[in-house]
């Protein structure tokens, strides 16, 4: 399957916008709510350094789309 590199952006702030809501949750009261997100979050950390090397392997200067870095701004 092959991503656009605006779906790839799109991915991305996702991921981000899940890994956000995993740390919240990581300093939950509830031990076993902390705990899964713990343990989620390792996957989906692994997932947006995938999604990371993905964009960068298809990303050009000068093409329309921002560099990786530019992504989550």
């Amino acid at each position: 399957m092959n991503f656009s590199l605006s779906e790839l952006a799109t991915l991305i702030r996702l991921v981000d916008k899940e890994l956000e809501e995993l740390h919240e949750q990581i300093n939950s009261d509830n031990d076993e709510i902390a705990d899964d997100a713990a343990d989620l979050s390792v996957q989906v950390g692994e997932i947006a350094g995938k999604l990371k090397a993905l964009y960068e392997s298809n990303w050009q200067e000068g093409s329309n789309h921002v560099p990786y870095d530019e992504i989550l701004k």
